[in-house]
Parts: structure tokens; sequence; C-alpha cells
């Protein structure tokens, strides 16, 4: 596992015209991811929730899709990732969706990050588990956050190392994940407070009675045992 494999990502899964990268979350996935990502970047405004021209660091933007989405929602994006080809596809993505003006794209080490106290939220999300060294990456988040920021984190559960273990093997990147109770002693290592732990369970249909009974009985086991360990972690911290 190498910087150099994450930096070559794109070039070995299908180059710069690769459909998933530059269309996501809409075309060349299946159906049940492209609907998981959807969900996604609902979560994020739900959990945002800021105002009109609120500035938003997009930690790992990778191809852009999240910065363009927020950018549409009214924000002001920077995204940053380690691969220049990443920020050469966001960068087409922004243009493409006419948000080119809301957005500014760097390439840029989260491990190694300089930024002033001047964002008023931090998105980190499904890219923390492709660092070694996520509280050097928190810790520079808290920095680039103004007093009273916010931090939304999304990462997988920490069983997704071992299952896409096959993918750090063919490509050399690093695939890990995450128990939400130690995510949060680094933050609170780091100096956030008011950190909260959501837990989707990504049910939006009830057939009938019965089956929201017996969901409202599956949701609770998922957020006392299975959320600690397969579900996605969503947290939310404050500066």
């Amino acid at each position: 596992m190498s910087k150099q494999d994450e930096i070559d990502y794109v070039k070995n899964t299908g180059g710069l015209d690769r459909i998933w990268l530059n269309e996501k979350p809409f075309r060349g996935a299946n159906n049940v991811e492209s609907a998981r990502l959807l969900r996604d970047l609902a979560a994020m405004v739900e959990l945002l929730d800021l105002p009109d021209g609120a500035r938003v660091l997009d930690v790992g933007c990778g191809p852009g899709w999240t910065s363009a989405f927020l950018a549409r929602m009214g924000y002001v994006v920077t995204g940053l990732d380690l691969a220049p080809d990443m920020i050469t596809l966001a960068e087409r993505r922004a243009a493409r969706e006419g948000v080119s003006e809301r957005c500014t794209f760097r390439v840029a080490d989260s491990e190694q990050l300089d930024f002033a106290p001047e964002f008023d939220a931090v998105l980190v999300y499904d890219t923390l588990h492709h660092t070694q060294r996520e509280d050097a990456v928190l810790q520079n988040c808290f920095r680039a956050l103004k007093a009273g920021g916010k931090l939304v984190l999304a990462e997988p559960g920490f069983l997704h190392g071992r299952r896409a273990q096959n993918v750090t093997e063919e490509l050399g990147v690093t695939e890990r994940g995450f128990d939400p109770r130690a995510l949060k002693r680094t933050l609170t290592r780091v100096g956030f407070h008011d950190i909260r732990h959501y837990v989707p369970t990504y049910r939006a249909f009830m057939p009938s009675p019965f089956a929201a009974l017996r969901t409202a009985l599956y949701d609770l086991a998922y957020y006392f045992v299975i959320a600690n360990t397969h579900l996605q972690v969503w947290l939310v911290a404050h500066k």
C-alpha cells in the first residue's frame, strides 16, 4: 500500500474516460450502489444544514461529484484530492454542471494540509479509509474550521478492510474500516466536541404495519450491535 497507488488509481481503473468516475452516482455501477450514494447526498444536506454561501472543504473529493452537488446547494466549495487525475475530473465535472464559480480544486495530501481556520464545515466522505493516519487528517480538518464550525464524516465500518482486501491486493490502495467509538475518541483528542453518531438504516418504504414493527426491532439491533461493526459510520462534530 502506497500513496503512489492512490495517485495512480484513475489510470489503473479505466482512465479519465471511465463512466463511473465521470457520472457518479448516476451511471457505471449497479442501481443499489447508485441509490445508496443518492441517499448519502440527502444525508449530507441534512447534517451540514448550512446557509447559502457557506464555505465547505471537501476532503478527498475524488472526481468531484460531492463538491459539485454541494455547490449546486449554494455552498462555496474547496475540493482537494491526492491524485491529480481526480482533480482533473473534478474540474471537468464542475464546468459541466455550471458550478465552476463556486468550486475550487487543488491537489493536496489530507495528512499534510495547511489551511487557515476559514471554513464553516468540512466534509470527510469515503476518504479517511484510504489514509494511514486518520489522526493527522482530522487534526488538519479541525484547524481548517472556523470557531463553531462543523465536521461531517462518513466512512465504512471496521469490517470493510477485510471485505475489500481484494481491492488492496489488486490495486495497492489502502482500504480500512472504522469503529465509531474509536473515531469519536480520536475526534475528542483532536479537540472536537458535541460529537454525534448517526446510524443509517436506509429503509424508506414500509409495506405493512408488521413490516414497520419488524424494521423498528431490527433497527434497534443495528444501533446497539451491528452499527459498530458493519454499517457506514456517520459522525458530526463541532469545533
